[in-house]
């Protein structure tokens, strides 16, 4: 990546700072690694005990999981029927 379009971000990031989405927070790069962990964490687990369950790969665990995750989406969305009745 070309440092020129990283440099507005650069000062913040010195001073152990990163801007979180548009709505200008700030948190310190502690609480975004323990967040990030903290996801990480939940995921591996829940793609763990898939794979335990179901007895099959990691990978494939993570892929059934992320369908799921996907059509969790469409449905908070309203949109399940939409693409329910798509004659595409």
């Amino acid at each position: 990546m070309n440092d020129s379009l990283c440099a507005p971000l650069l000062p913040q990031a010195r001073k152990g700072f990163w801007v979180q989405n548009n709505a200008g927070y700030y948190w310190t790069e502690e609480k975004v690694n323990r967040k990030l962990h903290a996801i990480m964490s939940r995921e591996f687990n829940a793609v763990f005990e898939r794979k335990e369950r179901h007895g099959v790969s990691m990978r494939v665990a993570a892929y059934a999981h992320a369908m799921e995750r996907i059509g969790a989406a469409i449905a908070s969305k309203g949109t399940k029927t939409y693409f329910a009745n798509d004659e595409t």
